[in-house]
């Protein structure tokens, strides 16, 4: 497989989607499959691409 469901209930956040996407993100809403609180990220990627994405996610959790 090459998708990974995180929770990011603990964050707090409103509209989580909203917040990873404005850190440069673009996960699945979770909440457009019955799992408010929850992002679909598509690793399906070169690990460059991929640990760039991961640097962006830690940083968007940290500002959250």
């Amino acid at each position: 497989t090459y998708l990974a469901w995180i929770d990011v209930r603990e964050l707090g956040l409103a509209h989580p989607a909203a917040h990873f996407e404005a850190h440069g993100l673009g996960l699945s809403d979770g909440a457009d499959f019955g799992a408010p609180g929850w992002l679909r990220l598509n690793f399906g990627c070169t690990r460059t691409t991929l640990a760039a994405a991961l640097a962006r996610f830690a940083a968007a959790c940290r500002a959250a």
